[in-house]
């Protein structure tokens, strides 16, 4: 990331060479797609530091260049920023809404969404700001007001294809997948380049056990992004389901060639070596998963507690499931295998508890089971 402070070296070049304030406004408004962030920040400092504006486009002026330097990844400076925009011009909706996004992006949930209220509040009829909030609602688990948010940004804009892939995507998380793919397709009639809505049904198909279906919208997305990882990830997942083990590890190895640290496919891989009789190739590739799992990713502990369960080792099965579910509580694969331990160990209460909650999360949950582990790990 180049630091915002770079864009001074430019401002004798706005002064000597383009001191023309029309074309600063240019710069600082990016109405050409071609100006770089750099550049914008240069044209908005210039503006800024001129004298010659008014209060609103002072305003303006900071709030584009918070843009800059939100796009430059300096995200104190985009703060502060957006807070001078708003402390000259308070009844600007848009400047709400640059600022909650930015918060957003600093995971500061409860604080963009007051900054998203406010926007709502002076302009109810921007469905953007709707959408915004929507999703940082999601974000903190409140997934009936995020739908709340996006059936609104729909209602005031019913050609907006992101609003209906958003509310899709919370539908699918509040357990009602056939709503989400309803949403997915609409999203995708709206916008057929829409990569992420293709990605989207497809899981929600997979899910369903829809597996072909499911291969057919990641090819789409895949056409359309061919660097998208998470649909090499996913449709490998499905070719196993579907028992092509060769087509699935070419597709975990795309993603690992795109992103040589993408756990999940080294993770998805290892498991299927182990099913294609390549023990070692397995074993190395779920240690590289382990090695590269960011904190949140509970996959390839739930890899390596199958393997141990597989060779009757309950202990490190155990362990290996208390860390995948310290790292995501709700993660199917780890409860249907720990549903799978507990009723090894005699405890039908736990498994039936756990093997209800790995149903939920995910229907399909005891196909992927068999398909990655083998018939020998039957969800109870």
């Amino acid at each position: 990331m180049k630091p915002w402070i770079i864009a001074w070296a430019l401002l004798p070049a706005i002064a000597a060479a383009q001191s023309n304030r029309d074309e600063a406004w240019r710069w600082c408004a990016r109405q050409d797609t071609t100006v770089a962030p750099a550049t914008q920040i240069a044209g908005c400092t210039w503006l800024i530091r001129s004298g010659r504006e008014t209060t609103a486009n002072l305003a303006a002026a900071f709030s584009n260049r918070g843009s800059g330097r939100f796009d430059q990844g300096d995200r104190a400076g985009a703060i502060a920023d957006s807070n001078e925009a708003i402390r000259l011009n308070p009844r600007n909706a848009t400047f709400f809404s640059n600022r909650g996004l930015v918060r957003a992006a600093q995971n500061d949930l409860a604080r963009a969404i007051a900054d998203y209220n406010e926007a709502i509040r002076l302009d109810p009829r921007d469905p953007l700001a709707f959408i915004s909030r929507g999703l940082a609602r999601a974000a903190l688990g409140e997934l009936t007001g995020a739908v709340a948010d996006y059936n609104e940004a729909i209602r005031l804009e019913p050609q907006y294809a992101a609003a209906f892939n958003n509310r899709g995507v919370t539908r699918a998380a509040l357990g009602d997948r056939t709503g989400g793919i309803a949403d997915y397709s609409e999203a995708i009639r709206l916008d057929p380049e829409y990569a992420e809505a293709f990605y989207n049904r497809g899981v929600a198909r997979a899910a369903l056990g829809d597996q072909a279906g499911a291969i057919a919208d990641y090819n789409e997305a895949i056409r359309i992004s061919p660097r998208l990882q998470v649909a090499f990830n996913n449709r490998g997942m499905a070719r196993a389901a579907l028992g092509d083990l060769a087509g699935a590890i070419a597709d975990y190895d795309e993603a690992i060639r795109l992103s040589p640290q993408n756990a999940i496919a080294l993770a998805g891989r290892g498991l299927l070596h182990h099913r294609a009789g390549q023990p070692a190739a397995g074993d190395a590739d779920i240690e590289a998963a382990i090695r590269a799992a960011p904190a949140e990713v509970a996959l390839p502990h739930v890899a390596q507690a199958g393997l141990a369960l597989l060779r009757g080792d309950r202990a490190a099965a155990a362990a290996d499931l208390a860390e995948a579910l310290r790292r995501s509580a709700n993660f199917s694969p780890a409860l249907g295998l720990r549903a799978i331990l507990r009723a090894q160990e005699g405890d039908a209460t736990g498994a039936a508890a756990d093997a209800a909650a790995a149903r939920r999360a995910n229907p399909a949950i005891a196909d992927n089971i068999t398909t990655f582990f083998g018939p020998s790990l039957v969800l109870p």
